[in-house]
């Protein structure tokens, strides 16, 4: 009699969580898993720095409840990899595995940064390096031996250069510099005060230093560049020109380390992916500093990435 088993890979977000299933009955290899059946569900976000606000118990549950659903039950699920942020703070792991425990999980369950699925997912497996630009940034590698590489990702009170935040502060930084005289006339504080719906200098800082604005909204702002830019504006170019070479320097601190002549190097999150000034001026000045550099995008999802991590635990 077959026995039918599956993987699980969760993708768990600060808006929503992903998960994806897969079935195997054995595995010759690892990267096996990628060509097997999967199913997909998503449910609201994990939450997980902010332990207290409920949305872990409702997350988890709701995904205990679809992979009861499936064919074999939770008991046919042989193991759960989970990226996600906050993997390093201890209080986090235990307070996810205690939540799938106490709701009826009893099997393998893996935690592991977002970043390392993102790269698994993304370069199917391969060595190679990730590097993730959003409200945040981060650069992770893993080279031919097995061994991890990472470069920033510290947070945004100390560090994450060239984010969404980072570029955010910067236009913040320009409109309040540009009010007292410190700085160059800039199309930036129209675009910010029609942004945020404000109309003087008070109004921003409140809405800045409120206890309702966090990182998020500031990141909101960085679209703001694509305007600035197609305006020539200068200050606005600026602001990119810094956050690019912030993003090269994150970058190379990976991939000059990493154990190959040509390293691969995969682009991930909202500000290399979509925000076009910011990408197309990156992808020029890094191609021009590391001509052995292959770039990259993604080939699988992060969910697949952490499925793919389960498949190599087992």
């Amino acid at each position: 009699m077959k026995i039918i088993k599956y993987i699980v890979g969760i993708d768990g977000g600060g808006t929503k969580t992903s998960l994806e299933a897969r079935y195997f009955e054995s595995l010759a290899s690892p990267y096996e898993i990628l060509e097997k059946e999967k199913m997909n569900f998503k449910t609201g976000p994990l939450n997980v720095k902010n332990l207290s606000s409920g949305n872990l118990k409702m997350a988890v549950v709701e995904m205990l409840n679809f992979l009861k659903g499936l064919y074999g039950g939770l008991e046919a699920c042989e193991m759960i990899a989970i990226g996600t942020a906050g993997a390093s703070n201890p209080e986090i792991v235990n307070s996810i595995k205690t939540e799938f425990s106490q709701n009826g999980y009893k099997r393998e369950l893996v935690i592991v940064g977002d970043d390392i699925t993102a790269l698994k997912g993304g370069l199917s497996g391969r060595a190679g390096a990730v590097l993730i630009a959003g409200t945040g940034s981060i650069c992770t590698g893993i080279d031919s031996k097995g061994k991890s590489l990472r470069s920033g990702g510290w947070g945004y009170l100390i560090d994450d250069a060239g984010s969404g935040y980072a570029i955010g502060r910067d236009i913040l930084s320009q409109v309040v510099r540009e009010n007292d005289g410190r700085g160059e006339k800039s199309i930036l504080t129209k675009l910010v005060y029609e942004k945020l719906k404000i109309s003087s200098i008070p109004e921003l800082i409140a809405y800045v230093y409120s206890e309702n604005t966090g990182k998020n909204d500031i990141a909101a702002l960085a679209p703001l560049l694509t305007d600035g830019i197609a305006n020539g504006d200068k200050a606005s170019v600026d602001i990119c020109n810094k956050a690019v070479l912030n993003l090269c320097n994150l970058a190379e601190a990976v991939v000059h380390n990493l154990d190959t002549a040509e390293p691969e190097l995969m682009l991930s999150g909202s500000i290399l992916t979509k925000l076009l000034p910011v990408r197309e001026k990156f992808l020029e000045v890094f191609k021009s500093r590391n001509e052995n550099v292959k770039i990259s995008e993604p080939e699988h999802s992060a969910e697949t990435g952490a499925v793919l991590i389960g498949a190599e635990l087992i």
